[in-house]
């Protein structure tokens, strides 16, 4: 997952700037993807992508899907409910 581009890219990113409220990162990755890099599947990346964020403490979640044969995994910063009182 290291040597993906667009993962490095967002690495560095999500380690720079943060996310506004309902704003959304994005990784795509083909098939053609996945075997250049050797990612296994798409758990194999979220894995990876939640990692990084728990250890910098960066409170966004990971959403992943597959479409058309590509897999999806995106970074979200989804502001946490206040309870009414």
């Amino acid at each position: 997952m290291d040597a993906l581009p667009q993962w490095k890219l967002m690495k560095a990113d999500l380690g720079k700037t943060k996310l506004t409220p309902k704003e959304v990162w994005q990784i795509t990755v083909t098939p053609e993807d996945k075997k250049r890099y050797g990612i296994k599947s798409r758990r194999t990346m979220i894995r990876a992508v939640t990692n990084f964020l728990t250890e910098n403490n960066l409170p966004y979640r990971v959403v992943s899907f597959t479409r058309d044969g590509d897999d999806y995994v995106q970074v979200c910063n989804i502001p946490s409910r206040k309870k009414a009182s």
